[in-house]
Order: C-alpha cells, then sequence, then structure tokens
C-alpha cells in the first residue's frame, strides 16, 4: 500500500485506540463507485466498453479511472449523520480518527476534506483494492496496537476480527449477529425505519415508466432492428432509473 494520505493534523493527544471509518455506506448513505460509474455510463453508454477494459487491470484500477474522469457533487453526497455526528464529537475530544475505503483515494481525500475531522485516509489506489482481508491487513500492520473499525456489510468482517473494537452501522438482525461474533462491539448505529421499505421508496419505480420514453425514438427513427441501437438505450434506461433516486442531478 502506497504511503498514507494525511487530511488534519489533531492538535489534541491522541487516544487509543484511533477510530477507522469505513466511507460507503458507514460515513455517506451511498457508494462511491457506484456513483462514479452510473454517472460515467450516462454521459455515454458505449462508456461501458472502455470499463470493461480496464476491469483486465483490477477493479481498483477501475476506481481510479473513474474518480478522473468523472465529476461527483462530493458535498451532494448524503451523510449518516448519526456517525458523523459520533465521530466528529470523537474528533473533538482528541481521539485520532482516520477513513478506511475501498473508494479510490482521489474521492476519499475530497470527502475528507467535506468532513474536516479525518487526520488520515487510508484508501484504494489504482494498485490496490483496500477491502476485505486487504483492509484487515493493512490497518493491522498499520495500528499495531490496535484500533476501533466502523462498517457496514460482511467485507468488513475481517476487519472487525482485526479490530479491537466494532462500530457496527445500520446492521440488519443476522449482521448485527456475524459482526458481534468478530469481537467486542464499541457502539451499534440501528438502522433508521428498516431497510425495504427506504430502499424501495427510494428506487422510485413509478418514474422507470417514464424513462420507456427512450425507447420511442429508437422505434420511430427506423432503429428497431439495430441491436446496438438498443444496448445504448437500454443503458441509458437502466442509469436514468438508477439516477431517479440520487441527488446528484444538480
Amino acid at each position: 500500500m502506497e504511503e498514507i494520505q494525511r487530511v488534519h493534523r489533531a492538535a489534541d493527544p491522541e487516544l487509543q485506540p484511533p477510530l477507522i471509518l469505513d466511507l460507503d455506506h458507514t460515513l455517506i448513505r451511498t457508494d462511491c463507485f457506484f456513483e462514479a460509474l452510473i454517472l460515467f455510463l450516462k454521459s455515454n453508454p458505449l462508456n461501458l466498453f472502455s470499463v470493461l477494459q480496464w476491469l483486465f487491470h483490477g477493479r481498483a484500477y477501475v476506481k481510479q479511472q473513474l474518480a478522473i474522469r468523472v465529476d461527483l457533487k462530493i458535498d451532494n453526497f448524503p451523510l449518516n449523520e448519526d456517525v458523523v455526528a459520533y465521530a466528529r464529537a470523537e474528533a473533538a475530544k482528541g481521539r485520532k480518527v482516520h477513513m478506511a475505503t475501498a473508494a479510490d483515494e482521489l474521492l476519499a481525500l475530497a470527502i475528507a476534506d467535506r468532513l474536516g475531522f479525518v487526520e488520515e485516509v487510508h484508501a484504494s489506489n489504482g494498485k490496490i483494492n483496500l477491502k476485505a482481508e486487504n483492509k484487515a491487513d493493512y490497518l493491522k500492520t498499520r495500528f499495531p496496537e490496535g484500533f476501533a473499525y466502523a462498517g457496514d456489510s460482511l467485507s468488513d468482517l475481517p476487519v472487525f476480527k482485526k479490530a479491537l473494537q466494532s462500530l457496527i452501522v445500520h446492521p440488519s438482525s443476522s449482521f448485527s449477529k456475524r459482526a458481534e461474533e468478530c469481537g467486542a462491539v464499541e457502539m451499534t448505529f440501528a438502522r433508521p425505519d428498516g431497510f425495504w421499505k427506504p430502499f424501495l421508496k427510494s428506487l422510485r419505480l413509478h418514474q422507470w415508466v417514464k424513462n420507456s420514453l427512450l425507447f420511442i425514438p429508437l422505434i420511430l427513427g427506423g432503429q428497431a432492428l439495430n441491436l446496438a441501437a438498443w444496448g445504448s438505450a437500454f443503458l441509458g434506461f437502466v442509469a436514468l432509473g438508477i439516477l431517479g433516486q440520487l441527488d446528484l442531478l444538480a
């Protein structure tokens, strides 16, 4: 893993263990890779072929290329306010607060700058995808005296196993049980309003019917038998459907 990206140095004496925060669905209520990929495809559905080509270099490389090419509106990313408030309060007390994420470091650093209390960012760098076992091994080496880790997904379980304490973010009951089996839990941030209800509401499925209008010009333009045109239209249909539930359209 390349050198650590320093964002903000705390003035107070450090408190142990340092608090390490995941980014996607932990500090923010979305996924950086997902957001960048959708916007990249929305700009031109044929960009999918570039993504497939990048995949030969690994997932971390894809993330890096998307971060370079896509102008994500970082300030519009929805935050998990309960997690952010807790981390901000801990940082104010003098506790070391870091971010460790599988997102590309360009995006992670931008979000850390927005938050203002993250001391260091550890992220994917185009070569290493800092996720699951990779993240667990890296953090164990970087913090040999121990650390507390906040995460939300199954890929965080290997990190929980090597952490002194775990902070479980918006878990399902099954995930919460598995996370608790990994070690001591410092805190659990309960999922607001369950999972499926807000998820289905956020998809705004009724808007997808309107997006079917994308296929009308294809048919009226005499391209009904053009498979490539149908493929591009379908990618645009999916991209618009997903983007309809995001706050990044402005």
